[in-house]
């Protein structure tokens, strides 16, 4: 059964976000949900229906095993290292179970143990399914369905049976299912011709790989014909398999690098494209679909934050753009959805909706009508800031940045020569081309007697007055949405003493607010993560906040007065003020440079600094891509050349794994500080944007077991401010 903390905490999330991103909270439910750890967890074996194959169920304990091995191997701090000795002591408790004489015996046991992780897989199904309708969702889309499918683990059948039960209908979404059909390896054949055509044939009077951008450039390179690789597209599909099958006998016999992947493609083209002309249709289809173009838009689509991707006229656009290479509508629609990771919130075109829509303009949204005063909560970052407020029933949502198409704000601002001062992602991206003329970081001198002092065209600025400007853009642009921005609650580090609060509510009184209060981030993340119920409980929060330069720790305790009402005590803070994501940039920015270096057969020294920064502008987006992805591409542009390079989360992690072992060894300084034990903390809260890092949870998690929140690590500061105007 679902403990009653459980409930509470959710209960909570319900109360602040459900309405009106449903969807989204259905997610975060079930995230809160899936924190154990478990047999079919470790194994990935299916549980509903249980496969019991003892040959199958022996393989996965031995793959998990592995697995978990060559991280223990890789581990050097002790807890964590428990941690991963403890799953495998236990996965060889259950491989002894099944490898004993009786083992229609253990199998038996091992059926008990999948029933028992259905039923509590259904349990909390049902519990998120009453959740729903209690808040009058009655139905369900089959996006939404997949979605429960994958965070519980359990079947269609069963699935649609327990949603049934709690009165949840199913309705079709049919604007997600009309994705163009690529043949199977598809993707694994584009990597491998992009690989081609940077490998050198070994003989000198060879082909030219580099020219081979398709399968039919292909087959005119092994027919020794690539200054014809257009006729090729006129063969039939049974020619180019019969080329293809000669070609992958050909090289099965080569051991050299270029040998083994004309057989890998070979082979790949004959069984899985050329087999049929429905095969071949979805391969061209697939090149269509990694146009150079396509990718741009995909790429920007991740970018963006769900509000933006809804809007009609921006969604519309975008979906033109891509009919332009899949001129079928529900064809592009469902493309829209998927790269824009719409499938369990899909953008459903209005009646009549105007396909060739102007471009999206931030002057055609709708403006909330602000029905009374408000309090508005900022997080004053020193990389990224960010607004909220609270809607007209009490829950925080953060007030998008429309001009950035973001839901966060730069905390750059550039001073063009003879024009006004710029602030956000255009001020950032100034920095490689003009850096005398950026700012950034201010957050880092302010209360400093020793802060700088900047000039620019006879102007002088300090780092006050470029926080004023900072928090001068978050209230215009909200404004421009229909907001009144007076009084707000400013959240800032918990290190940060009088001067340094002082400088905040100077820059605020600047900037047009009324500071009401100034909160610690702890205090923010805490009051958004824990529900009023959880309140009411005594319990010691850690709160673990990595953002773009810091680096800070606060462990507080809830405290009950005789009256049951609740207090935060903070215990102990720590943290470093000189490590931050900046750090993590650092380290993927030495790894792209000595990687351009290999691939151009260049030493260190003779990489300019034109060419550093042009690498330096990709850091950010490699990085975000793999918190996503096990591995990240780039391409290099630099006089009229182009590199590819790639980064794996592996090759990233080595990198940096000292600098979140720093962190740890913070958190276990503050612990022996304070005389408690890990088992002493209750919860663990994530907060900065650097803790979406992969390897940040993994390592907090595998200290803290089950304890950890932090899904909205980036906005839940300035969302926990707004909620503080409650208190007031």
């Amino acid at each position: 059964m679902i403990q009653k903390a459980s409930i509470a905490s959710l209960a909570g999330e319900v109360q602040y976000r459900l309405p009106p991103k449903l969807v989204i909270a259905i997610e975060k439910v079930l995230v809160l949900m899936m924190k154990t750890y478990g047999f079919f967890t470790l194994t990935g074996l299916p549980f509903d229906p249980p496969d019991k194959s003892q040959r199958r169920v022996e393989k996965a304990i031995s793959e998990a095993v592995s697995k978990i091995s060559s991280k223990l191997g890789r581990e050097t701090q002790p807890h964590c290292r428990d941690a991963l000795q403890a799953q495998i002591d236990f996965l060889n408790q259950q491989s002894a179970l099944i490898n004993t004489a009786g083992w229609i015996e253990a199998s038996k046991h091992f059926a008990a143990m999948a029933d028992q992780r259905k039923q509590r897989e259904r349990e909390r199904v049902q519990f998120a399914a009453s959740l729903l309708v209690q808040n009058g969702i009655m139905s369900l889309n089959e996006g939404i369905v997949r979605s429960f499918r994958q965070k519980t683990g359990l079947s269609a059948e069963t699935l649609i049976q327990s949603l049934q039960q709690s009165g949840i209908e199913l309705s079709s979404n049919a604007f997600y299912s009309r994705l163009p059909k690529f043949p199977a390896y598809g993707e694994r054949i584009l990597i491998d011709l992009e690989e081609l055509r940077t490998t050198k044939d070994p003989n000198p009077n060879g082909p030219d790989t580099s020219k081979v951008t398709d399968l039919y450039a292909f087959a005119a390179y092994l027919m020794d014909d690539l200054g014809h690789a257009d006729l090729y597209k006129n063969l039939s599909t049974s020619e180019l398999k019969t080329i293809f099958d000669l070609a992958a006998r050909k090289y099965s016999c080569r051991n050299d690098n270029l040998g083994k992947l004309c057989c890998s493609i070979s082979s790949s083209a004959s069984h899985y494209v050329f087999n049929s002309d429905d095969s071949r249709k979805g391969y061209e289809a697939l090149m269509l679909y990694h146009h150079v173009a396509l990718q741009s838009l995909f790429d920007a689509l991740k970018m963006l934050p769900s509000g933006i991707l809804l809007q009609p006229d921006f969604a519309e656009k975008c979906i033109k753009l891509i009919g332009v290479f899949f001129p079928d509508y529900e064809t592009a629609l469902s493309i829209y959805n998927k790269e824009g990771n719409l499938a369990e919130v899909p953008y459903i075109p209005q009646e009549n909706a105007d396909a060739s829509a102007d471009v999206y303009r931030k002057d055609r949204i709708i403006a909330p009508k602000c029905s009374k005063s408000r309090v508005y909560g900022i997080d004053l970052g020193a990389t990224y800031s960010s607004i909220s407020t609270l809607d007209d029933d009490g829950r925080p949502n953060v007030i998008v940045n429309w001009e950035d198409a973001s839901e966060v704000l730069a905390s750059a601002v550039y001073f063009p020569q003879g024009s006004d001062p710029i602030v956000g992602e255009v001020a950032k991206d100034q920095k490689d081309i003009e850096p005398d003329r950026v700012v950034q970081f201010v957050m880092r001198y302010l209360g400093k007697s020793d802060a700088p002092v900047y000039e620019f065209d006879g102007v002088k600025y300090n780092p006050i007055t470029i926080t004023a400007l900072i928090l001068l853009k978050m209230k215009s642009y909200a404004e421009e949405q229909g907001h009144d921005v007076r009084d707000v609650v400013i959240a800032c580090p918990a290190h940060y003493g009088y001067e340094e609060r002082n400088a905040i509510k100077q820059a605020g009184t600047i900037a047009g607010l009324n500071v009401l209060n100034i909160i610690n981030t702890t205090t923010a993340a805490t009051l958004y993560y824990l529900s009023a119920e959880e309140m009411k409980e005594n319990k010691r929060v850690l709160v673990y906040d990595l953002g773009g330069t810091t680096f800070n720790l606060s462990l507080l305790e809830i405290q009950l007065d005789s009256n049951g009402n609740p207090s935060l005590k903070v215990i102990k803070t720590d943290g470093n003020e000189q490590l931050g994501g900046c750090e993590w940039d650092a380290r993927l920015f030495d790894c792209l440079l000595r990687k351009y270096a290999y691939e151009n057969g260049l030493d260190d020294s003779d990489l300019d600094e034109e060419l550093r920064a042009t690498i330096a502008t990709l850091v950010e987006k490699i990085k975000m891509k793999l918190s996503t992805f096990e591995r990240a591409r780039c391409r290099v542009h630099y006089c009229c050349d182009l590199t590819r390079l790639e980064v794996t989360r592996e090759e990233f992690e080595e990198l940096s794994k000292d600098l979140v072992q720093q962190t740890i060894a913070y958190v276990q300084k503050l612990l022996l500080d304070a005389n408690l034990k890990i088992n002493d903390v209750d919860t663990v809260i994530l907060v900065g944007g650097s803790t979406r890092m992969p390897m940040i949870r993994n390592t907090v998690e595998a200290l803290f077991p089950g304890k950890v929140r932090g899904e909205d690590s980036n906005l839940a500061i300035s969302k926990g401010a707004a909620l503080c105007s409650k208190l007031l």
